[in-house]
């Protein structure tokens, strides 16, 4: 909150006008605020930019850098214990992924499984857990065998007992975007 709260006042002081800074409390939430066009400008993961740009005509105009890079990766770890050895091996067991809206915590883990020939019914379970660190602490509790998480997240956890299975391509990281419909001179 309070990075945008330096942009909001950075951009009151360069437009010279008062802007509201509004924080969706969940994905719900973000979503609803696009599809009613609430936002002029939004900061959202690259799944809802496709969502607020194909559906609702928001243009991107920058993007944010996480360490220096423009894209981020989903990561399927498992406890460095686990005789999980690669994804193959995760039919007949379960799975917890971060937030269902999250490309790297959901649908990069599940094109991960899906190219290594399993369908999403050969594991045992598939369970949703709305956060990165929820899936990962679920796996070092044992409750699930593994977890699709982004690799930001999942770095932290490494020294924990977590270790990476496999890593997904490059997904571009979150975007800056306006309504087609806001002030040009804006």
């Amino acid at each position: 909150y309070e990075g945008f709260l330096q942009l909001t006042r950075h951009l009151e002081k360069n437009l010279n006008r008062k802007i509201r800074l509004v924080v969706a409390r969940n994905a719900e939430a973000a979503i609803e605020g696009i599809r009613q066009h609430k936002a002029d400008i939004v900061y959202v993961c690259s799944v809802f930019y496709v969502i607020a740009h194909d559906k609702y005509g928001y243009m991107p105009v920058a993007h944010s850098l996480e360490d220096g890079k423009r894209e981020e990766r989903g990561v399927i770890v498992v406890r460095d214990d686990s005789d999980i050895r690669e994804l193959s091996d995760l039919s007949c067991r379960t799975l917890a992924l971060g937030s269902r809206y999250c490309a790297t915590s959901n649908l990069l883990p599940r094109l991960m499984i899906k190219q290594a020939g399993l369908r999403e019914e050969d594991l045992f379970a598939i369970d949703v857990t709305g956060h990165n660190k929820r899936a990962i602490l679920s796996v070092l509790s044992g409750f699930h065998d593994a977890a699709g998480v982004s690799e930001a997240a999942a770095e932290g956890y490494r020294s924990h007992g977590l270790r990476y299975l496999a890593l997904s391509p490059p997904s571009p990281n979150f975007v800056f975007a306006v309504k087609s419909t806001l002030s040009k001179e804006l």
